[in-house]
C-alpha cells in the first residue's frame, strides 16, 4: 500500500496565507488554500484548519460547515454515553452537510467497525466510509489509515488489516505508537478490534485542547441563534487571535493585547472585547451603555434578560447582590437604578449551554460608572483557566 507524507509546515505556511486573504476580503481564495492545508495536514485538521474554514464559509453566506461541526461534535457525544444509534444518524447528518468533513466519516466507519455493541458492526459499511476518509484526507493521516484497517479486520480481511496497519506505522506519533502497534498484533491474530472510546485525535481526545470548534452564541443543540447573527457569528472558541482578526477585519488590539470590535449586538451599539489565553480565543465580553444612568442600566438589563431568556431558555442562575449597609427598599423596582448608580445593588443572570456559558451584569464599576456587559466564556478553556490558576496555588 502506497501512503502520502503530511506536510505540517507546508500546511501551517498555507493556513497563513489563507488569514492573510481573508483579511484582504478574499475569502474563496482563503477557503481553497485552508482546504489545501487540510488536505497536506489532515490529521491535525480539528484543531488547526477546520474553525477557519467554517468560519470562512459562513462569511460568504454558506452555513453548513458550522451546523455541519456542531452536529459532529453531538455524535461524539452521545457516542461517549454509548447512543450508538443516536451517533451513527448525527455522523451521516454532518457528512450530508458537509461531504467534505473527513473526520465524519472516519468516526462513523470507526463506530460500526469497533462499537462494543456487536449489533451496530458493519464491515463492509465501515470500509467505504473510511476509504472515503482516506481519499479525502490524501491518504496521508495515520488516524484514517488506523480506522481502515479496523474496518478491513471487522470485515474479515486481516491480510489488508495488516497490510494498511502497517504502512500506517511509518506516520503514527511516538505518543501513539503503542496503540497502533497493539491493533497491528491483534489483526495478526485474527481479531478484530474492540473499543470503547474514539479514534486517536478523533475530536473526543481529552489531550487534544482545541478539540471542539465551537461557534460563539449558539444553544446546545446547535441550531443558529439571532444574537450570534448580530454580533460574532463566526466566532469560534480556540481561535487565534490571527484567524479572530482573518474574520473581523475591523478589529483593534487594545492596550492588554486583547481585540476590540465595535458593531451593533442586540440592537445597540456594544464594544466586544475578544480575550485570550496563551493564543487562544476562550472569552467575548459585550459592554453596553457605559457611563449610563442606573435607572438606563436597569432598563436595559431587563431587555437583555428577555432576549437571551429568548435565545437560551430558563436561567441558570438569577441574583441580586445587595450591599449589607444598604437602606433602600429592596421589594420597590422604582429605586433599583438609584441602587445600582449608588453601588448598593449588583444584578446577575446566567444561561448555560453545552460549549458556553452566558452571563448578564448590571453593577457599578470600579471607576464608578454604570454599566450593563454581557460575557460569554468558552466551558471547555474557562475549565482550563481554572485548574490551571489552582495549580499555580
Amino acid at each position: 500500500m502506497i501512503v502520502n507524507d503530511p506536510d505540517p509546515s507546508q500546511a501551517e505556511l498555507l493556513r497563513e496565507r489563507a488569514i492573510a486573504e481573508a483579511k484582504s476580503n478574499k475569502f474563496e481564495t482563503a477557503i481553497s488554500l485552508i482546504e489545501d492545508a487540510i488536505r497536506l495536514d489532515p490529521a491535525r485538521s480539528l484543531s488547526e484548519y477546520d474553525a477557519l474554514r467554517a468560519s470562512l464559509y459562513e462569511v460568504i453566506g454558506d452555513d453548513r460547515i458550522v451546523r455541519a461541526v456542531h452536529v459532529y461534535n453531538r455524535a461524539v457525544s452521545v457516542k461517549s454515553e454509548v447512543d450508538y444509534a443516536q451517533s451513527i444518524k448525527l455522523y451521516q447528518e454532518a457528512m450530508d452537510l458537509d461531504p467534505a468533513f473527513l473526520w465524519a466519516y472516519n468516526n462513523l466507519s470507526w463506530l460500526l467497525a469497533t462499537a462494543t455493541d456487536p449489533s451496530f458492526h458493519d464491515g463492509p459499511k465501515s470500509i467505504e466510509y473510511a476509504l472515503k476518509a482516506c481519499e479525502l484526507s490524501n491518504w496521508s493521516g495515520w488516524p484514517f489509515l488506523g480506522t481502515l484497517a479496523a474496518a478491513y479486520a471487522r470485515a474479515g480481511d486481516f491480510r489488508k488489516a495488516i497490510e494498511t496497519s502497517e504502512a500506517s506505522l511509518r506516520l503514527v506519533p511516538n505518543d501513539h505508537m503503542r496503540y497502533a502497534r497493539s491493533m497491528l498484533r491483534g489483526f495478526r491474530k485474527g481479531e478484530a478490534y474492540i473499543d470503547e472510546g474514539d479514534p486517536p485525535a478523533s475530536g473526543s481526545d481529552p489531550s487534544n485542547k482545541h478539540q471542539h470548534p465551537m461557534l460563539l452564541g449558539t444553544n446546545g443543540n446547535g441550531s443558529k441563534r439571532h444574537l450570534s447573527d448580530e454580533g460574532f457569528a463566526a466566532a469560534r472558541w480556540g481561535m487565534s487571535q490571527a484567524e479572530v482578526r482573518a474574520v473581523y477585519t475591523s478589529a483593534t488590539e487594545d492596550m492588554d493585547g486583547d481585540l476590540l470590535l465595535v458593531q451593533e449586538f442586540a440592537g445597540e451599539e456594544s464594544a466586544n472585547i475578544f480575550i485570550f489565553m496563551r493564543d487562544i480565543l476562550w472569552r467575548v465580553l459585550v459592554i453596553q451603555n457605559y457611563g449610563i444612568d442606573g435607572d438606563t442600566a436597569v432598563a436595559r438589563f431587563v431587555a437583555l434578560y428577555e432576549i437571551l431568556s429568548n435565545e437560551y431558555g430558563e436561567s441558570y442562575e438569577e441574583r441580586s447582590d445587595w450591599h449589607d449597609q444598604s437602606t433602600l427598599r429592596r421589594d420597590d423596582p422604582s429605586i433599583w437604578g438609584l441602587a445600582v448608580a449608588a453601588g448598593h445593588l449588583r444584578m446577575f443572570t446566567s444561561w448555560k449551554t453545552e460549549e458556553t456559558g452566558i452571563f448578564l451584569t448590571c453593577l457599578r464599576q470600579e471607576d464608578g460608572e454604570v454599566s450593563t456587559s454581557i460575557e460569554f466564556r468558552s466551558i471547555h478553556y474557562w475549565q482550563e483557566a481554572s485548574d490551571g490558576a489552582d495549580k499555580a496555588e
